[in-house]
């Protein structure tokens, strides 16, 4: 299975976690699509988990996934690049590893830097047909409405025990707790269609 008939995706991470958190479970199902994980940050400016290698973290999270390339930008906090140097960054990115697709946290978000690597597909995608997708995390809000549903309802309990696993920084947080991964996945109106667990993305631009 393909993820929208992509043949490679680029998912942007703001930090470690945010990608392994919101779509792991569709790069599972979707074998047959190469996924390139680009992690922009070792950690949001005011995360407290220094104590803690979280790339590594990531690396440990995908061991054993086929379809996933881990890359990480050289910088320590999203904050240490302007947004022409981000976009510059992100354009070359995207040219170079030759991706179909990128994939982006939501506009619509309670976290800064979501909210900021967001703003930057549009600039970097200027002259590209690479089709644009954004995915749902932890901290997008209420007033995001996704579009593309895929039901990941076999493969949950698996992810769950990864995530807590993988990422002992965050084990203290609230939506690492197992009921709360639970509740992540869920969307009323897909559990009224029989797809009780589901990872939610809108698509915003695409391209076959």
């Amino acid at each position: 299975m393909k993820f929208l008939n992509s043949n490679k995706t680029l998912c942007l991470s703001p930090h470690p976690d945010d990608a392994e958190y919101s779509i792991s479970a569709t790069v599972e199902k979707c074998s047959d699509t190469i996924f390139e994980i680009v992690c922009l940050s070792n950690s949001g400016k005011n995360d407290k988990s220094g104590a803690y290698d979280r790339k590594q973290e990531c690396v440990d999270y995908w061991k054993g996934y086929t379809n996933v390339n881990v890359r990480f930008a050289d910088t320590e906090y999203i904050q240490d690049k302007s947004f022409e140097k981000w976009v510059e960054y992100l354009e070359q990115y995207v040219s170079s590893s030759k991706c179909d697709t990128l994939l982006v946290p939501t506009a619509i978000d309670s976290h800064n830097d979501h909210q900021y690597i967001n703003s930057l597909a549009n600039p970097a995608l200027r002259v590209s047909n690479c089709s644009l997708i954004e995915y749902r995390t932890p901290s997008t809000l209420d007033g995001w409405e996704p579009n593309y549903f895929v039901d990941v309802q076999s493969l949950l309990d698996k992810k769950a025990t990864q995530l807590i696993k993988a990422f002992v920084s965050q084990r203290h947080r609230i939506y690492f707790q197992p009921e709360h991964i639970k509740a992540f996945h869920t969307n009323f109106q897909c559990i009224k269609k029989g797809m009780p667990f589901t990872e939610q993305f809108k698509i915003i631009k695409l391209y076959s």
